[in-house]
């Protein structure tokens, strides 16, 4: 009788020790997912941002419209960051938190250029603002990476 407790609790000890890889691959999935989710709004954004912000520089409907994705994306980096990590991914998802931050300090600068009606050139060309989206993205393609 003692054996067949052991050899079930032996076999359930197994069957849960089996489940924990298969949830850390789960959540694994589901953070890449998030990422690859905020990755497309980043892209979005850049590849919009050029144009529209030339734009808002006259039109004040634009600079409303342009107003409106600032604030979307930034919605997007506070989800993200506040997305659990797996810890396969903790220093990378430190490392686009970090970024996400100089991100946000763009970000805050754009909307208040565009509050004020004051967005200038110089801001559309800074090459730190477009620097730091490809720094989050090249973290988003390590993150990507991993599973190969």
């Amino acid at each position: 009788m003692k054996t067949k407790v052991y050899l079930a609790a032996f076999g359930m000890l197994l069957s849960l020790s089996a489940c924990s890889p298969i949830e850390d691959t789960k959540n694994t999935l589901a953070y890449v997912n998030d990422v690859e989710d905020y990755m497309n709004e980043i892209t979005q954004f850049a590849n919009e941002f050029p144009e529209q912000a030339e734009q808002a520089i006259t039109d004040e409907n634009v600079a409303a419209s342009l107003e409106k994705n600032v604030e979307d994306l930034q919605n997007a980096i506070d989800t993200i960051e506040n997305t659990e990590a797996p810890e396969l991914i903790d220093s990378l998802h430190a490392e686009l938190v970090q970024q996400n931050e100089a991100l946000s300090t763009h970000l805050v600068k754009l909307e208040e250029g565009l509050e004020k009606g004051t967005l200038s050139e110089a801001f559309i060309e800074d090459q730190e603002f477009m620097q730091t989206i490809k720094d989050i993205t090249s973290i988003y393609n390590e993150i990507e990476n991993l599973g190969e």
